[in-house]
């Protein structure tokens, strides 16, 4: 990375760009789909989107951040600076299959492995408290009903 005249670092390739436009795109995403689908606030209380709506603020305000830094170096794509687009992409995918609590706690476990270079005990420990927390504190506590997507209607219907 380059540093400017104050120490602060800088944008150093088109990869951190793209990044920043993909969680930009996603924040807006799940933002739009937590308060026109799921709905924000429904019955004096936070409704199924109000997760999604707050993590899609929080996504696009770093997002947004990011960009703001504008100078570029010039780097060459390679199969390695496209991994986090790519978990990011499959993290979105796997949303429909397995639900979005489950799909970010799955992405939250591969980019501690494959990005953060964690040991796989701890990646898959730290994904599982994040879906414990956010199952007891939002589904339990809270009674925010989340879809968890193909998987869960699957089991669900064969529960019956």
């Amino acid at each position: 990375m380059q540093q400017d005249n104050g120490g602060r670092a800088l944008a150093a390739s088109t990869t951190e760009r793209l990044i920043a436009v993909v969680v930009l795109g996603l924040g807006a995403l799940f933002f739009g789909f937590g308060l026109f689908e799921y709905g924000f606030w429904q019955n004096k209380g936070p409704g199924s989107g109000f997760f999604p709506t707050i993590f899609g603020a929080g996504a696009m305000f770093c997002g947004l951040s990011r960009l703001r830094i504008h100078r570029i170096t010039s780097e060459s794509l390679s199969t390695a600076s496209l991994r986090p687009v790519a978990l990011a992409a499959l993290a979105v995918f796997a949303g429909y299959g397995v639900g979005l609590v489950a799909a970010l706690s799955i992405a939250v476990a591969a980019w501690m492995r494959f990005i953060g270079g964690e040991r796989t005990p701890l990646s898959l420990i730290i994904g599982a408290s994040f879906f414990l927390f956010v199952y007891l504190v939002f589904w339990r506590w809270l009674g925010i009903n989340f879809d968890f997507g193909l998987l869960g209607r699957l089991v669900e219907g064969g529960a019956r």
